[in-house]
């Protein structure tokens, strides 16, 4: 009997030291994943500066170029996303309401010195030189929606999702850009995750649908794997819900004091 006790504390010590030594433990997030470890696979690089001083980070996905672009002085926020053929991107951009600025364009974007320096040839930015940058010492801080939209025809706006995490969105007549990110450990600090998203509105203005591509700001961000799909009742006005796919949080509420200018 004191035979088989022992064995038996034995193979409960073995146990434990298998599930000790060969089960990954449980994380309750996402690694942080810092600057030196972004690896580059794509000629393109992660972080550029404009001379006009804003900040850009891009996201390549094979011919697919997708960005953020933003001023410390909000003067304008923008996502882009466009094609990549030979010394060329040709794409389209969309203000984001967190920037003064309002509208959407195109732009050429000539890709020089390894992808070190892009020029601005053609569109509403034409001129603007883009400069390859190390991880930016610190971010712009999340701020409140210049502008909003007040109906489900128009979702433009600053949203809160249901974990924490925000997204400033653009609905311009059916057509959606934006982009979502996480809780921040400081004003200027990195935030936990950052995507920038582009989709529509269907089922006459009741769902939404949009892709999404991780962008190299966030600490998530782990070398261009995170992407994916995300469709969105449209609630009311100012209420979305998750109802398939994947973005964090499950509902998402539309920030109703950001009240400077109101779009119907």
């Amino acid at each position: 009997m004191r035979i088989l006790k022992l064995s038996t504390i034995v193979k409960q010590a073995i146990f434990l030291f298998l599930l000790i030594v060969f089960v990954k433990p449980i994380s309750a997030g996402e690694p942080d994943i810092s600057c030196e470890d972004i690896v580059i696979a794509s000629t393109l690089k992660p972080f550029y500066k404009s001379d006009n001083g804003a900040l850009i980070y891009v996201r390549q996905e094979g011919s697919k170029v997708y960005w953020l672009a933003e001023r410390f002085d909000r003067k304008f926020v923008a996502v882009f996303k466009g094609n990549y053929k030979g010394t060329e991107i040709s794409g389209s951009y969309y203000d984001l309401a967190k920037g003064k600025a309002q509208g959407s364009g195109t732009l050429k974007v000539l890709v020089s010195n390894g992808g070190k320096t892009l020029k601005i040839t053609g569109g509403n930015m034409d001129g603007q030189t883009l400069t390859s940058i190390a991880c930016p010492s610190k971010f712009p801080a999340r701020r409140k929606a210049h502008y909003r939209g007040d109906t489900t025809a128009n979702l433009t706006g600053r949203w809160n999702a249901s974990n924490a995490g925000q997204m400033h969105l653009s609905d311009e007549k059916g057509t959606i850009a934006g982009y979502f990110f996480g809780h921040q450990n400081g004003s200027n600090a990195r935030p936990s995750t950052a995507k920038v998203f582009f989709g529509t509105k269907t089922k006459g203005n009741t769902e939404m649908k949009i892709e999404w591509f991780d962008l190299p700001i966030g600490l998530s961000y782990d070398n261009g794997k995170g992407k994916g799909k995300a469709a969105f009742k449209i609630v009311g006005p100012h209420a979305l819900r998750v109802i398939d796919g994947f973005i964090p949080g499950l509902n998402h509420e539309r920030e109703k004091a950001d009240t400077s200018v109101i779009l119907r």
